[in-house]
C-alpha cells in the first residue's frame, strides 16, 4: 500500500506535471500529500522498518525531484533529510551517489521531453531548467560525445 502512495506522489503528482509545464500542480501535490507521508515515515529509518524495500528507492527519487521543484523541501520536512541519509548510507549506494557515474550527474532528471527538468550543477545541487529540452547523447554518428541544450 505504501508503494502506491509513493508512486502516486512521484508519478501523478510530481513527474507528470513536469511534462505539462505545470509546476503549480506539482507544488500543490507536495503541499497536499507529503504531510501524511512524512507523518507515516516518522522516525523510521525506512518506510517499513529497518531494511529498505523497493518503495524506499522510489521515495528517495521522489524527494530528489521534489527538491528540484521546491528547494526548501528539507527545511519544511526535516524527516526527509534524515531519510535521505539512511538511503545514502546503504552499502555500495553511497559511493555510487558520490561518483561521477551517478545518473543525475550526467543526465537530466526527467525525459528530454519534460518541460520542467533539472540537472545537477557543479556544487551537486539540482537546478531547474524550464521550457528546455536537455539532451546528452553518448555517441553520435562520428563516435564522439555530443551534448548540449536545445531550447524551444
Amino acid at each position: 500500500m505504501i508503494g502506491a502512495v509513493v508512486h502516486d506522489i512521484n508519478f501523478q503528482g510530481v513527474t507528470m506535471p513536469c511534462y505539462k509545464n505545470d509546476k503549480d500542480a506539482s507544488l500543490k501535490t507536495i503541499e497536499d500529500k507529503v504531510p501524511s507521508l512524512v507523518k507515516f515515515l516518522g522516525s523510521k529509518k525506512f518506510l517499513v522498518g529497518d531494511k529498505p524495500c523497493w518503495g524506499d528507492f522510489k521515495l528517495y527519487e521522489s524527494i530528489q525531484l521534489m527538491k528540484m521543484l521546491k528547494p526548501d523541501l528539507l527545511t519544511i520536512y526535516p524527516v526527509f533529510h534524515q531519510y535521505e541519509k539512511s538511503i545514502e548510507s546503504l552499502p555500495n549506494l553511497g559511493p555510487y551517489l558520490a561518483s561521477p557515474l551517478h545518473a543525475e550527474v550526467n543526465l537530466p532528471f526527467n525525459n528530454v521531453m519534460a518541460k520542467l527538468n533539472g540537472k545537477v550543477n557543479e556544487k551537486g545541487q539540482y537546478i531547474m531548467i524550464e521550457n528546455t529540452f536537455v539532451y546528452k547523447c553518448p555517441l553520435n554518428n562520428n563516435n564522439t560525445k555530443k551534448e548540449g541544450l536545445m531550447t524551444k
